[in-house]
């Protein structure tokens, strides 16, 4: 988590993929594993580019935490708060 929060490229080397967290201010504060669900918990805020990267930040941050911690779930909280209500555009 760290390393993908530490990224502050947009592109991802020459693969073609993008970063869309590469404008946020996020810092990873801990995590814990439970069952098979991981558990991380970020400071910060989100800059996103627009309403599209919603869904695309989302999942970076829930894959690349299941990858790391071997998990098939995972739950993201900023700032105390789950990621979809941070998220939310309401």
């Amino acid at each position: 988590m760290k390393t993908l929060l530490a990224n502050k490229s947009r592109d991802v080397g020459m693969s073609g993929l993008v970063n869309v967290l590469y404008q946020s201010r996020l810092t990873y504060v801990g995590g814990e594993l439970n069952g098979s669900t991981v558990t991380i918990w970020l400071t910060g805020q989100f800059m996103l580019g627009g309403v599209c990267d919603i869904p695309r930040a989302k999942a970076q941050l829930e894959y690349t935490a299941m990858t790391a911690a071997g998990a098939t779930t995972a739950r993201v909280l900023i700032n105390g708060r789950p990621i979809d209500e941070v998220l939310s555009q309401k």
